[in-house]
């Protein structure tokens, strides 16, 4: 067994911390309309999230499945989706949680669907759509025993 000296764990420590708390900045491979279909969070732009919406997402018969949230990041100027489950994927399949988002101007979309089985509280999201100024719109659904639910989500002002 090795044992550090206390001062080298600390100061591993201390730099661990730092490189853990320093904000992620976009890669910068990426840019305007090289963004579309990239991960938020793998490029860092959710490094700078806002929320802009939510939406209950619901079945026909009213039972809430879900929550959508659009988010917009400030860094990068896009736009994605995520989706909060309440439930475990469907008994006997595990059905789909779906994030899609859409951009009219110019035309462009990011659809994504997660298949495999999920516990209640799990999170799926869209890859990204570059819309500093353009309008998004996005859906998320999710398959539950309840039922499937949907939700739409219009950007504010859109």
């Amino acid at each position: 067994m090795r044992i550090r000296p206390l001062a080298a764990t600390a100061t591993s420590a201390t730099i661990g911390l730092a490189l853990a708390l320093a904000p992620v900045t976009p890669a910068a491979a990426y840019s305007g309309y090289g963004y579309d279909n990239q991960d938020p969070y793998a490029t860092g732009c959710a490094s700078s999230q806002v929320l802009l919406e939510t939406v209950d997402i619901g079945t026909y018969s009213g039972v809430s499945v879900g929550t959508g949230y659009l988010w917009y990041s400030r860094s990068c100027g896009t736009n994605w989706i995520s989706v909060r489950t309440k439930y475990a994927s469907p008994s006997g399949w595990a059905g789909g949680i779906t994030t899609n988002i859409y951009r009219d101007t110019p035309s462009g979309q990011a659809l994504f669907t997660w298949t495999r089985p999920w516990v209640a509280g799990a999170v799926s999201w869209s890859d990204m759509l570059y819309a500093p100024v353009e309008c998004v719109r996005a859906v998320g659904s999710v398959d539950s025993d309840h039922g499937v639910g949907v939700g739409w989500i219009h950007q504010p002002g859109c």
